[in-house]
């Protein structure tokens, strides 16, 4: 009987956006701090995750940036993958909240296939009210962080061996409403936290259940002949 590996592979990347606001203006710049490629390992599994990003761009309200991110495996040994992601502001000491929280400022914008050329998934997007999931994966809300729901997105295939996702994520979208006048909050010097958190298992579907315990349990049906991956839940219909 085949020993699982119950370790996991974690990737975090952090996206950190800081808003400047000059003195008199009502319009702030969204600039990323910095870019780069994270790969942490465990052993024979590996996996990566790459972005592909202009960290000098400045941003302004309601605009749409390229921001690509897609997932990697660089170990000897084919694999199981999910994701999920967080968006925070990060407040200085004595700052209050914002009057908008930082899943309204940002808008993330998934790669989901031939969609992405319909005219009206564009305009959706325009509007901030684009949600659709990323090509090739199952979304799935179960009891994540410190019993929070959190929303999982499931890798339908196995990710082998030396080969990657597609791009993941294509492009961020900033609210086009921030603005010091109009919500009598200082939004000058804030900063956002985009934090993307990769998880990998053994592609085998008792590592599954063993290691990713949220509640409704996952579980994964495994077709080793075409890599594509099953997943469900106990509530699933």
């Amino acid at each position: 009987m085949k020993q699982i590996n119950k370790k996991a592979t974690k990737i975090l990347i952090i996206l950190s956006l800081l808003l400047l606001a000059a003195v008199g203006m009502t319009i702030a710049y969204y600039n990323s701090m910095k870019k780069f490629e994270n790969e942490f390992s465990v052993n024979a599994p590996g996996v990566a995750v790459y972005e592909k990003f202009d960290p000098s761009d400045l941003w302004v309200p309601g605009e749409e940036k390229s921001k690509e991110v897609l997932f990697k495996n660089t170990g000897e040994q084919d694999m199981l993958l999910r994701f999920s992601y967080k968006i925070e502001w990060v407040l200085p000491e004595g700052k209050g909240t914002p009057p908008k929280s930082a899943e309204e400022v940002v808008t993330l914008h998934w790669n989901i296939g031939d969609g992405n050329e319909k005219g009206e998934d564009k305009e959706a997007f325009a509007a901030g009210k684009l949600t659709d999931i990323p090509i090739d994966f199952t979304k799935v809300t179960q009891d994540g962080r410190n019993g929070i729901n959190t929303d999982y997105y499931y890798y339908n295939k196995i990710l082998k061996a030396g080969e990657a996702t597609d791009w993941v994520l294509e492009s961020v979208k900033f609210a086009k409403d921030i603005s010091n006048d109009e919500h009598g909050y200082d939004y000058s010097n804030l900063q956002i936290n985009l934090t993307i958190t990769g998880e990998t298992v053994l592609a085998d579907s008792a590592a599954v259940t063993d290691q990713w315990k949220n509640l409704p349990q996952i579980t994964a049906e495994i077709n080793p002949q075409t890599g594509e991956v099953k997943w469900s839940t106990a509530t699933s219909n």
